[in-house]
């Protein structure tokens, strides 16, 4: 029995649109009518590629002297002739093309969830989530228990997952014909989780060590995690070219990183303030050590002669 070859043309999200099979030691590929496998695009030859068997079963890609030539795995550097395993795309003008021997190894089949089953673990992550979210409210509430308070945050919650899930749910059915809306739920309900759990330790950690600092700068680490939990999200949407998505996830961090800085630089320079916890917590909880009286009234002190200065001192005229 010959040997069978088959070569894919993938989307630009690597989804497969067609499929060959083709047989023999080696076939063409080209625009030409003559080919064993026909690129209807522009940019390719009329005989553009050549895929040969080596001696051990391997697969050879070769290049018959065309303009643009091919390449690996996206727009790198141009080849020649290259050894192809099957796992990295191979371009030719605007095509994207996978090449792979009939031995080829394919991963075992994925179990399908019950629809029901999705739903009761989403209901469960989100009852779970919504008690946590009133739990750490109802600590940090000073005022009298009003339940339309905690009816807020649910209501508020859910519509922010409504609008993150719609969104991504979107995203995937253009660029992979497939909402994966449970999916995108799942990741959107624990992504919700980490991020309120963050602010809760490092709100109770800021207070229990007298370092308003760190729940200053917490943001930097919300950020993160978002931008961890988007590059999920586009793994959902297609598990390739993982480093380009987590490049742009992580571009988009800094992104926010960096606007949350700008923004807050902005804030300072207009209200000159101290840093202090924006958290009240039992005093229980407290690790510092309380600042002692002596020192309090000699900042007092130090305190005068500015004050005294700043009275002095007319103020300048705008």
């Amino acid at each position: 029995m010959e040997p069978v070859i088959w070569v894919e043309v993938l989307a630009r999200n690597d989804e497969v649109v067609a499929r060959t099979r083709c047989v023999g030691t080696f076939i063409t590929i080209g625009r030409g009518y003559d080919n064993d496998v026909i690129i209807d695009d522009p940019h390719v030859a009329p005989h553009h590629l050549r895929i040969e068997r080596d001696a051990v079963g391997g697969l050879t890609a070769i290049d018959l002297g065309t303009k643009g030539g091919f390449f690996l795995g996206g727009r790198g550097r141009r080849q020649n002739r290259a050894h192809i395993d099957g796992t990295q795309p191979l371009t030719i003008g605007d095509t994207h093309l996978r090449i792979r021997p009939s031995d080829f190894p394919v991963p075992p089949e994925l179990a399908i969830m019950d629809g029901k089953v999705g739903w009761l673990q989403i209901g469960v992550l989100l009852g779970v989530l919504f008690a946590y979210v009133a739990l750490g409210s109802w600590l940090e509430d000073t005022k009298p228990f009003k339940f339309i308070h905690y009816g807020g945050f649910v209501f508020s919650i859910t519509l922010l997952l409504a609008i993150w899930v719609g969104g991504w749910s979107l995203l995937s059915r253009i660029f992979a014909g497939s909402a994966k809306f449970l999916r995108h739920l799942r990741i959107a309900v624990i992504l919700t989780f980490a991020t309120s759990f963050l602010s809760l330790a490092t709100g109770y950690i800021s207070f229990e060590t007298a370092a308003p600092v760190i729940e200053k700068y917490a943001y930097i680490a919300d950020w993160s995690i978002i931008g961890f939990f988007c590059f999920l999200h586009m793994r959902v949407m297609g598990p390739t070219r993982l480093k380009f998505k987590a490049a742009i996830a992580g571009a988009l961090a800094l992104l926010a990183v960096g606007a949350h800085t700008m923004f807050m630089f902005g804030m300072e320079q207009n209200q000159s303030q101290y840093d202090y916890s924006a958290q009240l917590k039992p005093a229980l909880l407290r690790l510092a050590s309380p600042e002692p009286e002596q020192a309090f009234w000699i900042g007092v002190e130090e305190l005068k002669p500015k004050l005294d200065k700043a009275r002095k001192t007319p103020p300048s005229g705008d």
